[in-house]
């Protein structure tokens, strides 16, 4: 399954391959990032809710309205 058919895409951190996050902005879609635990090396260059949606690791700060 192609994953830039898809309306939104998620980045779960420990969850994908850890090289999956730079390849879906290539998509073309909404980037929702969850948590920050982890950093690579691209990092420090993104900005939240520029490049990527910043979630919470509980999703609390997830809304219907971002979808």
């Amino acid at each position: 399954m192609n994953v830039c058919y898809t309306r939104y895409l998620f980045n779960f951190r420990g969850v994908a391959a850890s090289f999956r996050f730079k390849h879906l902005f290539l998509c073309g879609s909404p980037v929702f990032h969850v948590g920050e635990e982890w950093l690579e090396f691209f990092y420090p260059q993104l900005q939240p809710w520029v490049h990527y949606i910043p979630v919470k690791q509980d999703l609390s700060n997830l809304r219907y309205s971002h979808l």
